[in-house]
Order: C-alpha cells, then sequence, then structure tokens
C-alpha cells in the first residue's frame, strides 16, 4: 500500500495529550483512539475515512505534530481532511500553525 498524499503541521497548544482527547471525543466527528508507539510515544489517532490516517503526536515545550496519510486505494481528497483539520484546530486552540515535513 502506497501514500497517494502524506503531509504533516506542526502546531502549539497548551492542552496536554490527554486534553486534547477529551476535547476530540467530544467535538470532532471523527473516532479518536490514545495509542503509544516504542519510537513516538504517546500518540492520538484517527482514521477519519477508508484509507486516511491521521496522528497527533505531542513534543517538548507544547509543541505538536499532527500527520496525515492518504493511501493511494482511497478516494478520499486532501482539501475535505485539511476542512476537518482546520477545525480541529480551531477547537483545541491551536497557535502557530503551520506545515511541517512529513515523517515516520
Amino acid at each position: 500500500m502506497t501514500n497517494e498524499a502524506y503531509w504533516a503541521y506542526e502546531f502549539h497548544c497548551k492542552e496536554s495529550l490527554e486534553a486534547i482527547l477529551d476535547i476530540l471525543i467530544e467535538t470532532s466527528p471523527w473516532d479518536w483512539h490514545f495509542r503509544d508507539s516504542y519510537w513516538y510515544g504517546d500518540y492520538l489517532n484517527s482514521r477519519p475515512m477508508q484509507g486516511v490516517r491521521v496522528r497527533i503526536h505531542e513534543w517538548p515545550e507544547s509543541r505538536y505534530t499532527i500527520l496525515l496519510q492518504i493511501d493511494s486505494e482511497s478516494t478520499a481528497d486532501r482539501s475535505i481532511i485539511d476542512e476537518g483539520i482546520k477545525v480541529i484546530f480551531d477547537k483545541i486552540e491551536a497557535k502557530n500553525v503551520y506545515e511541517a515535513e512529513p515523517y515516520d
């Protein structure tokens, strides 16, 4: 399975990862789950539609990244996913949002 689209944003947020999860569970139409990774530690994960994966990772100093991926088999469109991300940024009061280099 290859990626059709793979991008990321970096942002700052005063909320903890757990508080962000609570906000997203309460306000987001997407299902969110708390996960952990040997490489990245704790993170949030959502699969808003088939072939789409969204992950939020926490870094030091209230810095976060949101990593987005659309598999080539998916019919999802990046602009639709980005609209959902903008709503998330508003709900969690994200600051200093900018596009970042994706990673894995």
